[in-house]
């Protein structure tokens, strides 16, 4: 009876984040576990909640919790691959994705996560076999289209790339990832005005993004309006000093 209550109460947890009632869905997380330190479970979403409020070292604790007492936990594996993702050990998130795969996970997310570890590494054929298996399992993981793209980007395939990042915003249209890869896409091919349109729905999505700044830059750029687009550059860099590719724009500008 007491485990019953205990997966009720999760399962409470996972509604109230869900419906984005984060403090709710953290003290429920934190109920179980002072009730029933050993819940696996419980560690994993309290770890996956503290990764969403961007606290990566708790969440990288709450998860290696977690399979410290569940080993052959797939779904926390894949977590915590992310958070070690966000932390830039590529390898590390790797090894747990690899773990996930081994032991028998067929979730598309995992092989679509994986498949944006191996680009960031430049193993752009497996991060591309990664991604096309993450669509095949499931046709409508944003995901995996919007990872596949960016490894077609990679490629130069801009085409594809446009293609399968439609398919993402049309499944996902909050992810303002997606709309900046596709603002740059969409240069490429020689749609500037259509890539300035984009970049203002993904600054609308995310106003404090230095990413969607410079996508908004990059598209004025291409129309020719070039201290517009370095008002946007420099705005960009308000927000993050160190963007790299800002810096390089700025820089171009000035030797044009």
């Amino acid at each position: 009876m007491v485990i019953r209550v205990f997966e009720q109460v999760l399962k409470n947890g996972i509604s109230a984040q869900l419906e984005g009632h984060l403090e709710e869905a953290d003290r429920l997380y934190q109920q179980v576990l002072e009730n029933d330190p050993k819940n696996a479970d419980a560690w994993h979403l309290s770890g996956a909640l503290a990764q969403i409020l961007g606290n990566l070292v708790e969440a990288r604790r709450k998860l290696e919790h977690a399979l410290d007492l569940e080993k052959d936990f797939p779904e926390a594996l894949n977590t915590l691959g992310n958070i070690l993702k966000d932390q830039n050990e590529f390898i590390a998130a790797l090894k747990a994705y690899d773990r996930a795969v081994e032991i028998g996970s067929d979730v598309g997310g995992v092989f679509a996560n994986r498949g944006d570890v191996l680009r960031c590494i430049g193993n752009l054929d497996a991060a591309e076999a990664d991604c096309r298996k993450a669509i095949e399992l499931d046709a409508e993981l944003a995901a995996g289209h919007g990872n596949l793209a960016a490894v077609l980007m990679d490629r130069k395939d801009w085409e594809g790339a446009h293609l399968e990042l439609k398919k993402a915003i049309r499944l996902e249209p909050q992810e303002p990832v997606f709309s900046i890869n596709l603002s740059r896409t969409l240069i490429e091919l020689d749609k500037a005005n259509d890539a300035l349109n984009i970049a203002e729905i993904a600054i609308s999505l995310c106003p404090d993004s230095a990413d969607a700044l410079n996508a908004i830059g990059n598209a004025h750029y291409a129309l020719l309006d070039y201290t517009l687009a370095e008002s946007f550059y420099r705005k960009a860099l308000l927000l993050n000093p160190e963007h790299a590719d800002v810096h390089n724009k700025i820089n171009r500008k000035k030797t044009d």
